[in-house]
């Protein structure tokens, strides 16, 4: 232990910190609350619980950007398998050019810190706009440790044309998605930084307009998407997740396959519902 604490003292005396301008107003724009579940066959089995939520942010300048967090944790006889606690957050411009992103993950043993630090470039004389970058460039530290002795810290540098997406505010961008103008089987391929990797793609194929049902029996209109991850540590099988048909296009239900039996599905806690009240203690 006090070599994890003096190596973590080391990289932060090495690295100086690069913090975010103050915001002088913020105003909370959602808090998506979600159960995840074991799924195989008839057996649902209680596995995590996880929260989204959203601030819109006035800086000093007049200037608006948006903030998101993912908070998850890990529930049940999962606990004694592996404990989880992992939170992601972005910040990111009202057209969705990303401006930092964290990462923190505490799974069993394993403990990492990860940043990205965008630089965003655009077309020589047109507005600023995300239609008119030119490219992205992003600086990713990460520091972690395994089994809590050996700890190690990484920083890399990548580019991209285009916008470059990080593995949260890349969900932002696909809800900002005009899906009602989309035709069934229509992809969207967005370019997204993961840990020390230059940039893979996010496949976003549309699968049509569908009616969504979760365990408490209620039903949601909804667009079906297939997300696939491609890159070389993926197996690439889709995530399915369907979203609301609604503006806010938030999250209904995400579905991963596991490889070998069953699956993992989080589902969306409606305000007020009866499950709202089983998630147990809120996350540390």
């Amino acid at each position: 232990m006090k070599k994890l604490i003096l190596s973590l003292l080391l990289v932060l005396a090495a690295v100086p910190a690069i913090a975010l301008e103050k915001e002088k107003t913020n105003k909370q724009i959602e808090a998506l609350e979600y159960n995840v579940y074991y799924h195989w066959g008839i057996l649902w089995k209680k596995a995590g619980y996880g929260i989204f939520s959203l601030e819109e942010q006035t800086l000093n300048n007049g200037e608006t950007r948006y903030h998101g967090k993912l908070a998850g944790k890990s529930l049940s006889i999962i606990e004694f398998i592996m404990r989880v606690r992992d939170t992601l957050e972005c910040w990111y411009k009202p057209d969705v050019v990303p401006i930092q992103y964290r990462k923190g993950t505490h799974e069993g043993k394993y403990t990492a810190e990860e940043e990205n630090r965008y630089t965003t470039f655009y077309q020589a004389g047109k507005p600023h706009t995300a239609g008119n970058v030119d490219s992205t460039q992003v600086f990713v530290t990460r520091w972690r440790s395994k089994k809590g002795k050996d700890t190690t810290y990484d920083e890399v540098s990548h580019s991209v044309d285009d916008v470059g997406y990080d593995m949260l505010s890349v969900f932002y961008k696909i809800r900002s998605l005009d899906f009602s103008k989309m035709r069934k089987g229509q992809e969207v391929k967005l370019p997204v930084f993961s840990g020390l990797h230059k940039a893979d793609y996010m496949s976003v194929e549309f699968k049509g307009e569908t009616t969504c049902k979760l365990r408490n029996g209620k039903t949601y209109p909804a667009y079906a998407l297939d997300l696939t991850f491609k890159s070389k540590d993926s197996d690439q099988t889709p995530v399915q997740i369907w979203v609301s048909t609604d503006p806010d296009h938030r999250p209904l239900i995400c579905t991963i396959q596991l490889r070998r039996v069953g699956e993992i599905q989080g589902q969306w806690i409606e305000p007020g519902a009866a499950e709202a009240k089983d998630k147990e203690e809120d996350i540390d």
